[in-house]
């Protein structure tokens, strides 16, 4: 869905401030370019994730059938205490909800709002909670591909490679010369890096040189969460 219809008084409606006024063109220009960030750096994983969610989802949905409103929503987050006569939100401050007050609330999921709960009031009478999505039960083992990027990455040497090669594409003979080792030493640091698929390899002429995934790179931190969650 694209991007204009979640902000439609932003397009149409929106009033700004009178040193914050925009014309029509400038609000249409900032709302491109915020749906071609979306396209750019979310399209792709959501295209993976959304699936995984909807399940998940359904799921929770069952599970909350079984179990009741309040025992659901008291497994939701250490920070929420169900009662009785209300709903308590633990953050900077204790927020309280009388369920005599409220018609609805609405649960939902997600996977960018680790490790927080988000609150909400959309409307009078109605409370929407979100919280961490977990998209996979983590077996007992640790991941074998998580195990073999950690052990390429606990080298002081291989780090000083990664270093080299995210601020240039860098040749075996470049990162000889820089780190003052021998080709041997540095094929063999690149060839774990390489096997952990942290770098990719392109072949120019007579060189080899080695590029680094930073996708892969920023998924470390939290598939490493994810299996110790």
């Amino acid at each position: 869905m694209p991007l204009k219809a979640f902000f439609p008084k932003l397009t149409n409606e929106l009033e700004p401030p009178a040193n914050l006024k925009l014309n029509s063109a400038l609000r249409t220009r900032f709302v491109d370019a915020v749906e071609s960030y979306y396209e750019c750096h979310f399209r792709t994983e959501l295209q993976y994730l959304e699936p995984l969610l909807i399940r998940l989802q359904r799921d929770q949905a069952e599970l909350c059938g079984k179990l009741g409103t309040h025992d659901y929503l008291a497994r939701i987050h250490s920070r929420l205490e169900v009662t009785e006569e209300e709903l308590v939100f633990y953050k900077y401050e204790t927020f309280r909800f009388p369920f005599q007050e409220l018609r609805e609330i609405h649960v939902a999921i997600s996977s960018f709002i680790h490790p927080h709960l988000l609150l909400g009031t959309p409307s009078e009478g109605i409370l929407g909670l979100t919280y961490l999505a977990r998209l996979t039960r983590m077996p007992d083992e640790a991941p074998v591909d998580l195990v073999k990027i950690l052990k390429a990455l606990g080298d002081g040497t291989r780090l000083k490679i990664l270093r080299l090669i995210r601020q240039k594409n860098c040749s075996t003979q470049s990162l000889a010369a820089d780190l003052s080792l021998s080709e041997a030493s540095i094929s063999n640091h690149l060839k774990l890096l390489t096997e952990a698929e942290l770098l990719t390899r392109q072949r120019r002429g007579n060189y080899v040189y080695y590029h680094l995934d930073p996708f892969l790179l920023d998924r470390i931190p939290m598939d490493l969460f994810q299996y110790l969650d």
